[in-house]
């Protein structure tokens, strides 16, 4: 399977993440997965990258399980998460559900189910990618909510313009085009450049990534 998806895969052991990634990148051509042994690293990355799914491990070092989800689900709301864990299923998956999780996975099932849970995910990503494409041509987007100014600093940022370029571009301060990204985040509930992106891909403001 083809896919420009991107996964944050959230386990302190070494050997298990490198099984993981082998697997995943067999399965999914083009998938780009970064790692992470810890949930203070992970919720580091999480701060600066968007991800499409994020898979977990429950056991880390340094947090409970049910805080590193609910930490995640403070920077990440809208982001899948897989649980994949050595603690039985039947024992975890409620709790789990409970914290809006989209699956859980036990270790002891193996890589392949947790090949199936990432393309059934994937798959739901892409249809409702593109039933959202359709129902948007008519529909109100949260790009709406931007003044025209805001709207012109949003797309110099998508088109890979610098905060120093579109300074120069629209003539304004650094503090300016500082305040209108500012505001642009906040009016579209993101937090970085790269969810910007997949959120105005998602709305059909741009047509490629």
């Amino acid at each position: 399977m083809k896919t420009k998806f991107e996964i944050l895969i959230i386990d302190d052991h070494e050997i298990v993440r490198f099984g993981m990634i082998q697997v995943l990148e067999q399965k999914f051509i083009g998938l780009k997965i970064s790692e992470s042994p810890n949930a203070n690293h992970a919720l580091a990355l999480l701060q600066e990258y968007d991800y499409d799914l994020i898979i977990s491990d429950l056991n880390l070092p340094d947090i409970s399980s049910h805080e590193l989800i609910k930490a995640i689900r403070k920077v990440e709301k809208r982001t899948p998460i897989i649980v994949f864990s050595m603690f039985p299923k039947d024992v975890m998956e409620n709790a789990m559900s409970s914290l809006n999780i989209q699956k859980y996975v036990y270790k002891g099932d193996g890589l392949q189910i947790l090949t199936e849970a990432v393309f059934e995910i994937m798959n739901n990503i892409e249809n409702g990618k593109k039933n959202k494409k359709i129902q948007t041509s008519n529909d109100v987007t949260p790009f709406e909510k931007l003044s025209a100014k805001e709207s012109e600093v949003m797309m110099l940022y998508l088109q890979g313009n610098s905060t120093t370029d579109i300074c120069q571009i629209l003539n304004l301060k650094p503090s300016t085009v500082s305040t209108y990204k500012a505001r642009i985040f906040v009016k579209l509930d993101v937090t970085n450049i790269a969810a910007l992106i997949k959120l105005a891909f998602y709305y059909n403001v741009i047509t490629s990534i």
